[in-house]
């Protein structure tokens, strides 16, 4: 049981997006706090007692996100521990990303891709501070918000290293899908445009028709929801025989 009690009262955990573990001891939440009914991330460490001031830490989304739903996606097949995997696709274990996917409650509008860094959230609970809740201008560097246009509503996440890889279906009468490709590798991140957010933030934003894509066939019944990433980047449909690979760079991998 986590719960995470503040000086207004408790924070509502929001389970429908699933917990994640950064490393072997620290859990990542999303929850909704009770008064303002702002999205933040909760950082459980697990070595640390409930009851201990030090066992979580809050952290605040940028205030344009408030109105949003979020969902966590991260690399489920990457190691937890010192163990490194080696490969083509992670540059640097230190690089490897979590993904928040923003979906506006009130008003329809684009979903967002907010990409963090892991060790940020990591670096960032581990240290000692004096607020309950770290605001995103102390905590939201090495990010970056790639918007997907309202006409892509349907589609899937995908995190493997330091590539976010989003799979879309381009229309409900043509079965054709598109799977985009991104590098958030500091290496790929070295061109992305800077934005100035609210409170003077910077934040840099990568434009989602410029990923990498590879367009490939399906059938009526093939939905992006339906589809895994295997760790050696191979990309399954659950319902279908046949697979697609991911490419990565002027390559294919798989």
């Amino acid at each position: 049981m986590l719960n995470v009690s503040t000086n207004d009262g408790s924070t509502l955990i929001k389970w429908d997006s699933r917990a994640t573990f950064l490393d072997e001891f620290r859990l990542l939440v999303t929850s909704y706090a009770n008064a303002t009914c702002a999205p933040e991330l909760v950082v459980f460490d697990t070595l640390t007692p409930q009851d201990h001031p030090g066992g979580f830490q809050r952290f605040g989304l940028p205030l344009r996100y408030w109105h949003h739903n979020h969902r966590i996606h991260a690399d489920c097949d990457r190691p937890l521990g010192k163990t490194t995997r080696g490969g083509p696709l992670v540059v640097d274990p230190t690089q490897a990303v979590v993904v928040m996917v923003l979906t506006q409650r009130i008003d329809p509008g684009p979903h967002v891709l907010l990409t963090v860094r892991t060790n940020i959230l990591i670096q960032r609970a581990c240290s000692v501070h004096t607020l309950p809740c770290i605001p995103w201008e102390e905590w939201g560097e090495d990010s970056v918000a790639t918007e997907i246009p309202l006409n892509r509503t349907e589609f899937s996440t995908f995190v493997l290293g330091t590539h976010v890889l989003v799979v879309v279906r381009l229309s409900r009468v043509v079965p054709n899908y598109c799977l985009y490709t991104f590098d958030f590798s500091r290496r790929g991140c070295r061109a992305l445009p800077l934005w100035g957010g609210e409170g003077g933030g910077i934040e840099r934003w990568s434009v989602f028709e410029d990923a990498r894509k590879l367009v490939f066939e399906g059938d009526q019944g093939m939905s992006p929801g339906d589809m895994v990433l295997m760790d050696n980047g191979i990309m399954v449909h659950l319902r279908q025989v046949s697979y697609i690979s991911r490419s990565v760079g002027d390559n294919v991998v798989g």
